[in-house]
């Protein structure tokens, strides 16, 4: 009777254990949070489990803010402007601009992404 019983215990918690996830799946959940600049541009990143993303940026003079959607896709996280507002600068990204980041390296409190800028790769280092 015993062992009927603990077998029965064990099916129900194994049919409630979670889902396998997959490996986008998994670096979105990772990625999900709140990280601050670690450059020449003070700023945080604030990337939402329900997809949407916000970020500030300054270097002092110009300024950038910008809402946006994000997901993880093929191992980048790719980003498309909704709002974006700028001050002292005329470069910045349009509405409906999509950029995807490749992440270089994530742990619990670090995130290196790189993107491309007319065949050039820009580096981010960015932590919690």
């Amino acid at each position: 009777m015993f062992i009927l019983l603990a077998a029965g215990i064990l099916l129900t918690a194994c049919s409630r254990s979670p889902q396998n996830l997959s490996g986008d799946a998994k670096l979105q959940q990772r990625i999900v949070g709140t990280w601050h600049s670690n450059g020449d541009f003070n700023g945080v990143l604030v990337y939402d489990a329900d997809g949407h993303f916000s970020s500030h940026f300054t270097n002092g003079i110009e300024k950038w803010a910008y809402q946006a959607t994000w997901s993880v896709q093929d191992s980048n996280i790719v980003s498309t402007v909704t709002q974006v507002s700028f001050e002292n600068t005329t470069n910045h990204d349009t509405l409906g601009h999509t950029t995807r980041y490749r992440v270089v390296y994530l742990d619990d409190h670090n995130l290196l992404y790189a993107f491309n800028v007319e065949g050039t790769w820009i580096t981010n280092w960015v932590s919690r």
